[in-house]
């Protein structure tokens, strides 16, 4: 069975993810900034991913993902006056199962298939967030490789 970690990183610049072997701690993949947006609803932060997520950097047919659990880690929120570390403990939260198959798309658009619930949590009202870290926790990846 192959653990892997998918890092999604909302900043100023955008959202980003980042897909790691966690036996290897090698990356598999980084992403261009994807179509996950943060829903602001009386100071209720959530992901919201849209259906059309950006390319990968190699040839992948398809990729089934077993999401186990979702951990929600706030590491900083920032405003344009100071930086603080909220006490927002980490939250995790059994999804279900996503598939993303790209099989019949060009340039290797990743389309999910199932939905991913979206899941608020609450941070003090201290201005725009940079910087939420979202890890998933994901078993037995797998991967389709197109034979060059």
């Amino acid at each position: 069975m192959e653990f892997m970690s998918v890092r999604w990183t909302s900043n100023s610049g955008g959202c980003y993810f980042l897909v790691t072997n966690l036996e290897s701690k090698e990356d598999v993949s980084y992403h261009e900034p994807c179509h996950l947006q943060f829903v602001r609803s009386l100071g209720s932060y959530g992901p919201s991913v849209e259906p059309d997520l950006p390319s990968v950097e190699h040839h992948t047919q398809s990729v089934g993902f077993d999401v186990t659990s979702v951990g929600f880690d706030v590491s900083s929120v920032e405003n344009d006056l100071s930086s603080v570390e909220p006490d927002v403990p980490s939250i995790e939260l059994d999804v279900a199962s996503v598939v993303i198959d790209s099989s019949s798309v060009e340039n290797d658009i990743l389309f999910v298939e199932k939905d991913v619930p979206s899941i608020g949590f609450d941070v003090p009202s201290v201005g725009p967030i940079c910087n939420i870290y979202f890890d998933i926790r994901i078993a037995s990846v797998v991967h389709h490789h197109e034979i060059a």
